[in-house]
């Protein structure tokens, strides 16, 4: 019994450290928007950036290759 609850345990921890870490944050480009924007991107996790107007501080993250960010309007 200890040696399947130690199996389990172990395959618990691989898909935990497996899962993508995605977020999607309305109203993006905003000044909240944009600086939430980069702590996440900062923390690893991919972004999906939803703009109504001004997009031009956005795609400039997205430029950056280590970013994984998706623009949506």
């Amino acid at each position: 019994m200890l040696k399947e609850l130690l199996w389990v345990r172990k395959i618990q921890h691989c898909l935990v450290e497996n899962m993508k870490k995605k977020v999607l944050i309305l109203g993006a480009s905003s000044d909240i928007g944009i600086e939430t924007t980069k702590l996440f991107l900062k923390k690893g996790w991919e972004v999906i950036a939803h703009y109504n107007f001004n997009s031009s501080r956005l795609k400039k993250l997205s430029q950056d290759k280590k970013n994984k960010i998706s623009l949506i309007k």
